[in-house]
């Protein structure tokens, strides 16, 4: 019987980190156009939820503005709800090039409107003044 003992494993194991990192990689490029267009949709939410509630800016759309209005809450839902079905429908259909070509399109988009947002943080502090 082997009586030696073991050092404990530490609370976060690089090996599994790294194969994690590996396992992610190896997903086709349809799947991370999936990830980057929801959490494009998840980043626009959060950053025009932000920007709203701090008055640096306005809704344009009156449907949107309409739900903002009414509920913070429901504005948001309804915000993150939209791509999803939109995405969902895609999703589903993903074998066909146009709807590879929609996520694709809508990937791009939802990378430049984080670049907004992010461009628009940067501006906070002189927005809001001295």
């Amino acid at each position: 019987m082997d009586t030696k003992t073991t050092p404990e494993r530490p609370a976060w194991d690089w090996t599994d980190a790294a194969s994690a990192c590996r396992r992610l990689a190896a997903q086709p490029p349809l799947a991370w156009l999936a990830v980057a267009l929801i959490l494009g949709n998840l980043l626009d939410a959060v950053f025009t939820m932000t920007s709203l509630q701090l008055h640096l800016v306005d809704e344009t759309n009156p449907l949107m503005r309409w739900l903002y209005d009414g509920s913070p809450a429901t504005f948001l839902v309804a915000k993150l709800a939209c791509v999803q079905v939109g995405f969902q429908l895609l999703w589903a259909h993903r074998q066909v090039p146009m709807a590879q070509a929609a996520m694709a399109a809508g990937a791009v988009m939802y990378t430049f409107v984080a670049v907004y947002h992010l461009a628009l943080l940067a501006l906070i502090p002189s927005l809001l003044g001295p």
